[in-house]
């Protein structure tokens, strides 16, 4: 792939190797390899996207985060299998689906249906399938994308069911009536760690309002002994206690005023009102002017004043405590000072205005005070009849802000307002404002599991380490309970059954499709029946479609027998109806049952046989022969009039089924029917996907009786089990403790990121794969069975990366749900990557234009590219500011510094099988090289074991640069020369070939997780063993080669090289021109004898000396006097310089024979001839002609020395 190009571009190479890679299967073969070898699993999770969007850069940046340690670990005999994900649930989803259906609130989409509304959004989240599957393809991330596990499947939210299931046995889940952030616009609560997603607390600016909560008469009185006699006139009137609030909205739903005991409150006259505030922050409130403090009081003396109300709501008031039967303690009284221990002085008034209902603090202090518990504000963000003149408008807005502030300023109890700039949460989602609200809820009590969150994470690796304790560890240190439910449709539904008998109140959490099927209401009992043997089974004919002429298919004399066996065994159960066919051979089979049972029948064509279209009447094998796998019969119907699919079949003889339940109930039926329909029918009552049921073992033969072995569980309109609403919400049970009241499933769906956080269970339908069946078997409930089943599952992983916004997300979730199970962390090790924002560090938005495309990158510079850009950029955790700019140099700075060594290698050098070279390099160069080939081997290997992969990557481009720049450039001759024939040293040649071929094809393979693509192409091109790079294992040190110290020796050589070239530039010496002899102070380098060789020719000097009297600023001294023979020298390299030039610019190969033309003064055509046999070598140029003539194929006329020169070349 790499040899031969004409024109190296990086993405054409990449479209080559994405070819072979797929024309091999080299992903497939990469994971199965090492299946069942001695280092065992490596185990990776995906972070499962929504692919309702068009994927990003970031998601180009965590995946080539993703992708690069699975392939190292692979590469080193780890077996890692990557299972691909997808998040399909949750407000991300449904909001789009609103958008594009033009709905505006749950009313409308109510209204619209939640079955078609959620069928929209399982369409929706496939709309970008390809486009991701694309970009994953193409940057090169290898994971399963034909086999992922995704979010909305019955299997995977059965699994869901079962851990919290587990969760409510520990006590853990809880339904309560708590404040919880409310999005008004979607209509449900989130969840705390949803407000610490990117972009949900934002910077706005609200008015605030300083309250004038007036005092009343009678509590006036205990104020009086703190005044002054002289003081106490006309007190009753104008005592006001200050609040400040940023929510005016909240004070109509005001019931009590919170004060600080131990803080000191004066009591200031002002403008002939006494008002009392924080001692701490009167000065800051109401300034220096007109005002006297006439009194100071401690917080607790504060307590239980009464003030009026600021508006007239009369649920909210309490006149006194009273005590009711249904209440644990008594009812507090509204409108007074309470003591609470969350008031300061820090900030507002010191008092805080308390609003039950709309903050949490508050609601504590109401709970614990027995205050009205009674909105004025709805679900939807608008007030309430109760708040007379504020009803309708949405607490949140400016108009509703004015309002508030206009009746204070009315009623006398505004001190001021002030514009108040301040961090405010809004929906991840939607971005709308959120409101703290007081509802019911259920929550996941994760504040009990705080110490084994905070255990579970010690043990974690995270990178960068500072997260660890950090942002994540300060998270769980105030760790809060998870509020799990939501109120909305498209999600996993909460498998929450609530009794409908109000003296019961039992409560039911399912954990699986048994649990459902135990306490299914439906009390009928079906058996199927398959007709007995007919014509058309031994003939092997599909007798489907219309019955007529020759084309019905009676049963056989066997058939007969068969049908009478299964009419015996029904008499048994005594059936109350049957149901059959309208074909012959069925009736025929349910006439006999009839007979022997003396139960009615009917007939109902639903039914029926399968109607195969243009392959009715004809072979069996002929109709599947025309299917490319079993799994296309479900999607695809033949040819021909009332032709039908698998699909078409189970959804009518389900619709069948549930007509049944509703007309019927405790009833035994008998249903008489065909193969395929009844092995449809039993399928989808056992909740079989199409591929589970493919994979059964059970087909009803003919003459076959039975029970159905399934519930009827909750189905879609198609028949197939569907656990989401609305058809979970029609499954009713039976309530298991009173035994007579019917139980109802609650609502709510549960919090999407539950569902990812589940994914390592879940995407292996854990523990009814492991144990049992969909359905479920007994030992599921069984805790041996269970752990057992544990070990078979890949659990924790070893490695898992996302952004970093996943601390407060999938992270986080990750952690909760392993923790709720006890099963320690659900993960090892973790890269959490800083964010990504364009050059100027501003975040990427549409709106902003400033968006960068992956695919415009990747086409522009390739995957490889926008790779290494990612891993060498800044450290990991760090924030990316991408620049298209930095990027187009990963090219120049890498990738075509290797390309030009590969081509110097494929021009210059012998191929040959390295794996049999048995002799040791003995040039110091090579030595040198292959020694710093092992350091990189050794430090990318402890680099990438530790995670770090920017310092790994590093090392490869400071390796590449040693491997060009110094190792290729100082061994030019000795390649080069065997080009030119001139070659005067056959072994040294081959080794410099050997050499420069195992530090490349070794270099391929330390770039492989790194640059995928590249490095296929690179291995392949140096004759790499075996089929690809990602098959080949990680090199390994070969001590052998091992040279600290010629390593540090060769480092001084390339220093000292470097300040005598800074000398030379200095003095403006071209480096061409030779010098006599460079001095060097350290003695101890007189040994160096080869070393001392490559610095002598780097430089360009005669010699090299040594003089330790030299002080260290004038440790490296050149000699600039240059004789009359070292000028000439340096004529004829310039000259030499410019013949090369020239062959260039002809394309003449390096083994090309010239003969070399020159024309110039009488003294330089002297000096020519002086040096004529090594200008002819330098120059490969056989004779030497010293006159200008026509006969050349590129000339150059320039000035050489300020004489004029003229050169021709001609290839012989």
């Amino acid at each position: 792939m790499l040899k031969n190009l004409k024109n190296f571009s990086l993405p054409e190479l990449e479209e080559k190797v994405l070819r072979f890679w797929k024309e091999q299967g080299i992903f497939a073969k990469s994971v199965a390899k090492n299946e069942g070898g001695k280092k065992g699993k490596f185990v990776f999770y995906e972070g499962p996207p929504t692919a309702n969007g068009h994927p990003g850069i970031h998601h180009v940046l965590a995946r080539s985060f993703k992708d690069i340690v699975p392939r190292y670990k692979t590469m080193q005999g780890f077996h890692v299998p990557r299972k691909a994900g997808w998040d399909t649930h949750g407000l991300p989803v449904e909001l789009q689906a609103e958008k594009e259906l033009g709905l505006n609130s749950k009313t409308e989409i109510e209204k619209y249906g939640v079955a078609e509304f959620n069928r929209y959004c399982k369409e929706l989240i496939w709309k970008y399938r390809t486009e991701w599957e694309d970009l994953t393809t193409r940057m090169g991330y290898w994971t399963d994308l034909k086999h992922p596990y995704v979010t909305y499947e019955a299997g995977y939210m059965q699994t869901l069911w079962w851990i919290l299931a587990q969760v409510n046995k520990q006590k853990l889940l809880q339904k309560g009536y708590r404040v919880v952030p409310w999005c008004t616009r979607c209509g449900t609560p989130l969840s705390s760690h949803e407000l610490g997603q990117p972009g949900a607390y934002k910077t706005i600016t609200d008015t605030s309002v300083y309250v004038k909560f007036k005092v009343k008469k009678e509590s006036v009185k205990k104020l009086l002994p703190h005044f002054a006699k002289a003081s106490r006139g006309n007190l009753a009137q104008n005592v006001f206690v200050l609040s400040w609030t940023t929510t005016p909205w909240t004070l109509p739903g005001n019931v009590a005023l919170a004060v600080g005991k131990n803080i000191q409150y004066q009591l200031v006259r002002k403008q002939g009102e006494i008002l009392i505030v924080a001692k701490g922050r009167a000065q800051a409130v109401l300034g220096d002017e007109d005002r006297e403090v006439v009194a100071e009081v401690s917080g607790k003396q504060l307590v239980g004043l009464e003030y009026e109300q600021l508006f007239d709501i009369a649920n909210l008031r309490n006149k006194k405590p009273i005590r009711q039967a249904h209440r644990k303690q008594a009812q507090g009284k509204s409108h007074q000072v309470y003591d609470a221990n969350f008031v300061t002085d820090t900030d507002g008034t010191g008092v805080v205005h308390t609003a039950v209902m709309y903050g949490e603090d508050d609601f504590v202090l109401g709970v614990a005070n027995g205050l009205p518990q009674n909105h004025t504000v709805d679900e939807a963000g608008k007030f309430n009849k109760e708040v007379k003149g504020l009803a309708g408008l949405y607490a949140r807005s400016k108009k509703t802000s004015d309002a508030v502030i206009g009746h204070l300023q009315k009623k006398g109890y505004l001190l001021k307002t002030e514009e108040f700039e301040h961090e405010y949460p809004h929906c991840w989602r939607c971005g709308t404002a959120l409101l703290y609200y007081a509802r019911q809820s259920w929550f996941i009590l994760m504040s009990k599991l705080k110490r084994e969150m905070q255990q579970n994470n010690a043990q974690i690796n995270w990178t960068p380490e500072h997260i660890k304790e950090g942002r994540f560890g300060q998270w769980l240190a105030d760790l809060k309970d998870w509020s799990i439910s939501r109120n909305r449709y498209w999600g996993t539904p909460l498998p929450v059954w609530e009794c409908e008998k109000p003296k019961c109140g039992n409560t039911l959490v399912v954990g699986s499709l048994a649990d459902l099927r135990k306490n299914a209401i439906s009390t009928n009992k079906y058996f199927a029946v398959r007709h007995g043997e007919a014509r058309h089974n031994v003939e092997r004919l599909n007798a489907g479609g219309s019955e007529q002429g020759t084309n019905i298919s009676r049963l056989t004399e066997k058939g007969e027998k068969q049908a009478q066996k299964a009419a015996a065994e029904l008499k048994k159960q005594k059936p109350d109806i049957i149901f059959t066919s309208p074909y012959l051979r069925t009736k025929e089979t349910a006439k006999a049952i009839a007979k022997a049972t003396g139960a009615q029948v009917k007939t109902d064509k639903r039914l029926g046989e399968i109607n195969c279209g243009v392959y009715n009447w004809k072979g069996i094998d002929s109709y599947h022969s025309s299917f490319s796998s079993k799994l296309e019969r479900f999607t695809k119907a033949p040819d021909g009039e009332g032709a039908e699919t698998l699909s078409d079949v189970r959804r009518r003889v389900m619709e069948f089924v549930r007509e049944v339940e509703k007309k019927h109930q405790g009833k035994k039926i008998v249903i008489v029917s065909h193969g395929d329909p009844l092995w449809l029918l039993e399928g989808a009552m056992r909740g079989l996907s199409d591929e589970q049921l493919l994979e059964s073992e059970w087909y009803p033969q003919p003459g076959h009786a039975g029970e159905i072995k399934g519930p009827v569980l909750s189905y879609d309109e198609d028949g197939r089990l569907d656990l989401h609403r609305p058809f979970i919400d029609e499954v009713r049970l039976r309530c298991p403790k009173c035994k007579k009241g019917e139980m109802q499933r609650v609502t709510d769906v549960m919090d999407a990121w539950f569902d990812s956080g589940s994914m390592p269970l879940a995407q292996h339908h854990f523990p009814f794969a492991q144990i049992g069946s969909g359905v479920g078997k007994s030992q599921i409930s069984n805790p041996k069975s269970q752990d057992a089943a544990f070990r078979e599952i890949d659990f924790p992983a070893d490695y898992i990366a996302e952004a970093v916004d996943q601390t407060r997300g999938w992270f986080y979730t990750l952690l909760a749900v392993s923790t709720l199970l006890k099963k320690g962390p659900a993960y090892k090790n973790v890269i959490s990557l800083g964010l990504i924002h364009d050059k100027n560090g501003i975040k990427m938005s549409k709106s902003k234009g400033n968006i960068v495309d992956p695919w415009a990158m990747m086409s522009s510079y390739g995957a490889d590219a926008v790779r290494w850009y990612f891993y060498t950029m800044n450290d990991p955790g760090e924030a990316k500011n991408f620049d298209e700019m930095e990027l187009a140099k990963v090219t120049r700075r890498l990738i075509l510094i290797v390309y030009n060594s590969f081509v110097f290698w494929n021009s210059y050098a012998k191929k040959q099988d390295i794996s049999k070279q048995s002799k040791r390099p003995t040039h110091i160069l090579d030595q040198w090289i292959l020694a710093d080939l092992q350091l990189l081997v050794q430090k990318t290997t402890e680099h990438l074991d530790k995670y770090d992969i920017g310092s790994a990557a590093r090392l490869i481009e400071a390796f590449t640069d040693d491997l060009s720049r110094w190792y290729i450039r100082r061994s030019r001759d000795r390649f080069q020369e065997q080009a030119r024939g001139a070659a005067t040293n056959q072994v040294d040649w081959e080794s410099a070939s050997y050499t420069l071929q195992l530090a490349l094809q070794t270099l391929a393979q330390v770039m492989a997780p790194f640059m995928p693509f590249f490095s296929e192409a690179l291995y392949q091109a140096m004759g790499g063993a075996g089929e690809s790079v990602h098959l080949a294992e990680w090199p390994k040190v070969d001590r052998g080669y091992k040279n600290a110290k010629l390593i540090s020796q060769m480092q001084t050589i390339r220093a000292l090289a470097a300040r005598a070239l800074a000398l030379r530039a200095e003095a403006g010496v071209k480096v061409r021109q030779p010098l006599a002899k460079l001095t060097l102070r350290d003695t101890e380098m007189q040994e160096w004898t080869e070393l001392l060789e490559i610095l002598k020719d780097e430089v360009n000097v005669k010699a090299v000396q040594f003089n330790e009297s030299l002080l260290e600023v004038d440790s490296v001294q050149l000699d600039l006097t240059i004789s009359k023979e070292l000028r000439e020298e340096g004529l004829i390299r310039e000259l030499a310089r410019m013949v090369q030039g020239l062959r260039a610019d002809a394309d003449y190969k390096m083994s090309d024979e010239i003969v070399l033309m020159i024309e110039g003064t009488d003294e330089l055509s002297n000096l020519i001839q002086r040096h004529s046999v090594g200008l002819k070598k330098m120059v490969g140029a056989k004779d030497l002609v010293m006159r200008r003539t026509d006969k050349f194929e590129a000339e150059l006329q320039t000035k050489l020395d300020a004489s004029l020169v003229w050169i021709g070349v001609r290839k012989i």
